[in-house]
């Protein structure tokens, strides 16, 4: 899961907020996130990951990266993972997903 940390909600992701992808093991793909300052001060921009579990019960959990079954943390970086937005600006964040080539089918 990808988390955009946001002050004071001055940040929007421009766009669709996932993005679906089939792929094989050992394949690699890219991507980007265009994000937006839509106030008139720069803005700190910090894209981290966590592993998220839901349950039947409507409770959601977020834990450290890597650390539930199926989780696809390891795979994931991105570039940059801290930027600051120049005021009523956009900026790219890039992406990269390297499914290992031992990844059950």
């Amino acid at each position: 899961m990808l988390m955009c940390s946001e002050a004071a909600a001055q940040i929007s992701v421009v766009g669709e907020l996932s993005n679906d992808k089939e792929a094989r093991a050992g394949e690699k793909y890219e991507g980007a996130v265009t994000v937006r300052n839509d106030s008139n001060e720069p803005q700190e921009v910090k894209v981290y990951q966590t592993d998220y579990m839901f349950f039947r019960d409507g409770t959601n959990t977020y834990g450290e990266p890597g650390t539930i079954p199926r989780s696809n943390a390891k795979w994931i970086t991105f570039s940059p993972s801290f930027v600051t937005v120049p005021p009523l600006s956009t900026v790219t964040i890039n992406y990269s997903v390297d499914v290992p080539p031992d990844t059950p089918q």
